[in-house]
């Protein structure tokens, strides 16, 4: 299997694992707040609302802090708020259900939101680091990107390695587009004299031939 394969391979597994463990912990943990909420006089249909409230807290500020460090805006302090809400509050549920069971329930239990967290926050970063997320940013700017720009996305979504493998192209010549976005930086060009836009269908691979490896 090429290094590449297996690059993706691991990435594959690692997802699908995380996947598998997010939805476990967050069914354990809706549980454990059902039987709180229920223990304290809720009933109906806010008994089954209720749990899922603070895991969706959770979710939504996590993708809203992912969706701005990728655009490179500057973090919600609503989002960071709510996640740190979230986790706290799906944190007392679960300590609360496990209580009953003595301090080794209580941790048990509080150890299940921790993992769906972790877990959730893991599977997010994984999706971020995909190549297609990296190219689908590219394609879905307002304006043709600059090469140095198209570079920056391109080698910060996989190994050089993996990227030569993506495109059929050399290793060499992906050194070669991380060495000149290297000197790029160095350069530091005066404004208004940067790299100009790639042309509608032109290739990465051919907008920089000239650094075949």
């Amino acid at each position: 299997m090429e290094p590449n394969e297996t690059s993706a391979t691991r990435r594959h597994l690692a997802a699908g694992s995380a996947a598998m463990l997010s939805a476990i912990t967050g069914i354990v943990s809706y549980q454990h707040g059902l039987e709180v909420v229920r223990a304290t006089g809720s009933t109906g249909v806010a008994a089954y609302l209720v749990p899922v409230v603070p895991d969706l807290m959770i979710v939504t500020s996590s993708l809203t802090l992912m969706e701005a460090s990728a655009i490179g805006a500057r973090r919600p302090w609503t989002a960071m708020a709510a996640l740190v809400a979230g986790i706290g509050w799906t944190v007392a549920m679960n300590v609360a259900a496990g209580w009953r069971n003595g301090p080794g329930g209580a941790l048990i239990a509080a150890a299940i939101p921790v993992a769906f967290v972790l877990t959730f926050e893991a599977f997010l970063w994984l999706a971020r680091r995909s190549p297609r997320r990296a190219i689908s940013a590219i394609t879905g700017q307002r304006r043709p990107p600059t090469v140095d720009e198209a570079l920056s996305l391109l080698l910060g979504a996989d190994s050089r390695r993996g990227i030569a493998g993506r495109l059929s192209v050399p290793k060499s010549r992906a050194d070669s587009w991380a060495a000149s976005l290297k000197q790029a930086v160095a350069d530091e060009p005066p404004a208004g004299a940067g790299s100009q836009p790639v042309p509608a269908g032109t290739s990465l691979a051919s907008a920089n031939g000239s650094h075949d490896g």
